[in-house]
């Protein structure tokens, strides 16, 4: 009939939708070179938080996203003994970081339901404030301390991650990253991260 074939028509033309946005959780292992120069040992720890998404679709499976993330990041700084001496000397560290995550998605759709997917994405993370607990042993000169503060303005890491993930109807996504490349500075020092041992895990829900 003439209503039956409109009907078809117009769900023929009807737009998919391309604009998604909700929330994503995201956890991870952390390893670069120490912040101290001294030191052979890598800093290490977990970085994890929450965040804001936007993604937009360019076909069925494939989207850009954007996001900004608020991180809280453990690491143990410097672990070992001090090049210039015999003193044992430890650096905890607990951040809060500001991320903007830039991400590319290349996936093959399944079905009207899942498409797997692989990803590139370049995160920018600003680390903001910072609490660090210095411990020392062996040592009759320097006792135990604590000190917090701002970080400075140029104190800005960059990662290039390499992920492979799985979406679920566009509303829910969980992924697998790992590091390709990253580097950061601290008060104009630079250092590399660890591709071995940085990696990230995501849930991403939109709407």
């Amino acid at each position: 009939s003439l209503v039956r074939d409109e009907s078809r028509l117009m769900v023929l033309n009807k737009k998919e939708k391309t604009f998604y946005s909700g929330i994503s959780l995201n956890i991870g292992d952390v390893d670069r070179q120490s912040y101290f120069e001294d030191f052979d040992e890598n800093e290490d720890g977990i970085i994890g938080g929450i965040g804001y998404l936007a993604r937009w679709y360019f076909y069925s499976a494939g989207s850009f996203q954007l996001g900004i993330n608020a991180l809280v990041e453990s690491v143990t700084m410097a672990e070992g003994e001090y090049s210039y001496s015999y003193l044992d000397f430890n650096v905890d560290q607990i951040s809060l970081v500001a991320e903007i995550p830039i991400e590319l998605r290349f996936g093959i759709p399944l079905s009207e339901y899942f498409a797997p997917f692989v990803s590139f994405s370049l995160n920018a993370r600003k680390y903001i404030y910072g609490w660090f607990k210095y411990e020392m042993e062996n040592s009759w000169l320097y006792n135990d301390a604590t000190e917090d503060g701002f970080y400075e303005s140029g104190d800005i890491d960059f990662l290039y991650f390499l992920g492979i993930g799985i979406e679920i109807t566009k509303h829910f996504a969980i992924q697998y990253q790992w590091l390709i490349s990253g580097i950061g500075w601290r008060s104009g020092y630079d250092f590399n991260y660890d591709e071995d041992f940085t990696n990230r895990f995501s849930m991403d829900f939109a709407f």
